[in-house]
């Protein structure tokens, strides 16, 4: 039996060149990344692709759903912390609005769950075991990467062209 390791690169690597024909098939050429991009097309591999599919696949083999669902709905309080401390400005009065709905749409599905009290459930998200924290990095590497492709995509990449290039690097 292969390991999921395996899969995540063949999956990689097969998504990889879909993409890169469906950026053919739509423009007609593949773009190669230049070479003063390169560091950020394998920070976004390794970020976006290798440490979240890799952390993610053996950390699920001793979690729970509910802590699973749990750490990956902490995604958008990561991307808007990281924003704040990475852009210095502070989030416009509707991030902050969805931030709070979010937080308490978290706290009620941990009240509900099997008619557990609060104080059950926050002990028990609160205890943090290897793999809720390789899945914690796994999480907060996906969010950081997406900050990484912005930057590419500005104005010299397209979103297509950049998952390809990070899928193949990282399935290889």
């Amino acid at each position: 039996v292969a390991s999921p390791i395996f899969f995540i690169a063949i999956r990689m690597i097969l998504a990889a060149a879909l993409l890169f024909l469906s950026e053919y098939i739509q423009t007609k050429k593949i773009t190669l990344p230049k070479k003063v991009d390169m560091p950020l097309f394998f920070a976004i591999s390794l970020l976006h692709i290798y440490i979240p599919f890799v952390g993610e696949f053996w950390s699920l083999q001793y979690l729970d759903a509910l802590k699973v669902n749990f750490l990956f709905a902490l995604t958008p309080f990561f991307a808007t912390t990281i924003e704040v401390l990475h852009n210095k400005k502070l989030p416009s009065l509707q991030t902050v609005s969805g931030i709070i709905i979010g937080f308490c749409a978290l706290l009620f599905l941990l009240i509900i769950k099997d008619q557990w009290s609060l104080f059950t459930s926050v002990e028990y998200l609160s205890t943090l075991s290897l793999p809720e924290g390789v899945l914690l990095c796994s999480v907060i590497s996906g969010t950081i990467a997406w900050f990484f492709i912005k930057q590419l995509s500005k104005d010299r990449y397209t979103i297509t062209s950049i998952n390809a290039w990070c899928m193949l690097c990282g399935g290889l």
